[in-house]
Formats: structure tokens, C-alpha cells, sequence
């Protein structure tokens, strides 16, 4: 099978991989782990085809991007938020739909509380949650 993230950018100092698909209004998918982008291969051309313009990306330590040579490097959804964020930036999104699986979503649901306004959707696919006593910049989930 062939890959979905094909072309990599700098993020907060990390390669991360990427793929960008049709045209349209924005939506964002977060995979899970142990997984990478490439599970998003069947969903893509529905959306594609729908008329969405698809991001995709491997999460840090995941797929294609890169994997921290350090043990002591956090890739938790936590620290993989910042990543998110500067990957919507390099992709001058400002607002989006994110569609997130397993760990994925635990990473949009911070994301979602750290930046509600830039969520104009969240669909959650068995996904990990927030426990109720974590505390997440200053707010409770």
C-alpha cells in the first residue's frame, strides 16, 4: 500500500509527515495508535468526493514521521497537541471539521477545549477520553 503522507514539514523542531487531498471546506484526520495515516485510505476519496479538502498527517513517533531518537521525548496526546496546532497554521486553517480515531482523539478533544473556536466539527471514532480529575490548561474536560 502506498502511503497517504508524502511530503513532510518542521514542527516544533520534528519532521512530521503530511498529505493533503481535494478541495473545499477543511477537514483534519487524527489516526490512533499503533496506526498511522494510511488507515484513513478508504475514507479519504469519500470525503474527497463529498467535497472536503482532507489533511491527514502521521502523528509524532508514528508512520512516517519522525520517530524522537530520545526515550525521555513525550509523544502523549498532550504534547502532541502543539503539533497539531502548528501543522493548521502551515496549512493556514483557521477553523476546520476534525474527524479523529482512537489516540487521535484524545488529541482533538484537548485541542477542542484549548481552541474551541477553531472546531467547526468533531466526530470521535473509538476514541480514548479525557479522564474527569485531569485538569487541561487550567480547564476541567
Amino acid at each position: 500500500m502506498e502511503p497517504l503522507a508524502t511530503q513532510n514539514t518542521l514542527i516544533n523542531g520534528n519532521r512530521i509527515a503530511y498529505g493533503i487531498f481535494g478541495d473545499g471546506e477543511p477537514v483534519v484526520l487524527l489516526h490512533g495508535t499503533p496506526f498511522s495515516s494510511l488507515v484513513w485510505r478508504d475514507i479519504v476519496p469519500n470525503l474527497v468526493k463529498a467535497g472536503y479538502k482532507v489533511h491527514l498527517f502521521d502523528l509524532l513517533g508514528y508512520g512516517l514521521s519522525e520517530r524522537p531518537w530520545k526515550q525521555s521525548t513525550d509523544t502523549s496526546p498532550t504534547a502532541q497537541v502543539p503539533i497539531f496546532e502548528g501543522l493548521l497554521s502551515f496549512w493556514d486553517i483557521n477553523k476546520t471539521h476534525i474527524v479523529a480515531h482512537d489516540f487521535g482523539g484524545a488529541i482533538a478533544q484537548r485541542f477542542g477545549i484549548r481552541s474551541p473556536e477553531r472546531v467547526k466539527s468533531l466526530t470521535l471514532i473509538d476514541t480514548l477520553s479525557i479522564p474527569e480529575n485531569e485538569a487541561i490548561d487550567g480547564k476541567w474536560s
